[in-house]
């Protein structure tokens, strides 16, 4: 238990609209504006981005909630990139969950579904958890475990979801499997590509948590371990 004076609880959020909807602009199911893969509204001339704006699921299209500050960076550069000309659609259509936080100095970050959205999705998941030092060798002074849990569909070994925890270096790390899922990797992927090691910063080569877990997740598949 906590001593503490007063508590927020975020429950949830919707945007605010109340311009658009003045404007008679259109809005989706989820209350936010409606745009196309430009970034225009149902008014060709105006442009919506950010959290007002809608926004679809990377895995199942539908309308999503998701709203991050990375997120409409994104929507940024595409509404600029398409203002004169409506030629440079930005080529990933949809968004995920991509994050990390800090508490008492540890690292959590996540990219795609957690389990729970795996199997409300309709994914039979195969699950795998590792974890790597963040230097090499592991007993070299100031070593971090960095701790993975992974979700794999079942049956074609597509990369659905990450969760990580360890030293600061999990925030960045977390975007090269975000980068792995929007590209609809899968395990035979992540243990073929191409990576750089180094013993003050990363794990060993040998361990090396992203292709470690495309190994592990081919192995479960195989019923090996």
């Amino acid at each position: 238990m906590l001593d503490v004076d007063l508590v927020f609880v975020a429950i949830g959020a919707y945007p605010n609209v109340s311009l658009a909807e003045k404007m008679e602009l259109e809005l989706d199911e989820k209350k936010s504006i409606k745009v196309n893969v430009f970034q225009q509204t149902s008014n060709e001339n105006i442009f919506a981005i950010g959290d007002c704006a809608s926004k679809s699921d990377i895995f199942t299209g539908k309308a999503s909630n998701v709203r991050l500050a990375s997120i409409a960076a994104k929507e940024g550069r595409n509404a600029a990139i398409n203002l004169l000309k409506q030629e440079e659609s930005a080529p990933v259509q949809g968004i995920m969950n991509l994050f990390s936080t800090s508490i008492n100095n540890v690292y959590y970050a996540a990219a795609g579904m957690t389990k729970h959205q795996c199997e409300q999705t309709g994914f039979q998941i195969l699950e795998v958890r590792l974890n790597a030092p963040n230097m090499h060798p592991g007993t070299l002074p100031g070593m971090v475990m960095t701790n993975g849990t992974f979700f794999f569909d079942k049956a074609t070994l597509k990369l659905l979801g990450v969760q990580l925890s360890g030293d600061k270096a999990v925030a960045e790390m977390i975007n090269a499997f975000g980068i792995a899922i929007q590209n609809h990797a899968t395990a035979k992927d992540l243990y073929s590509y191409n990576y750089g090691t180094h013993p003050l910063g990363t794990a060993s080569p040998n361990v090396y948590i992203m292709h470690q877990t495309g190994l592990y997740a081919l192995a479960k598949q195989k019923s090996l371990i």
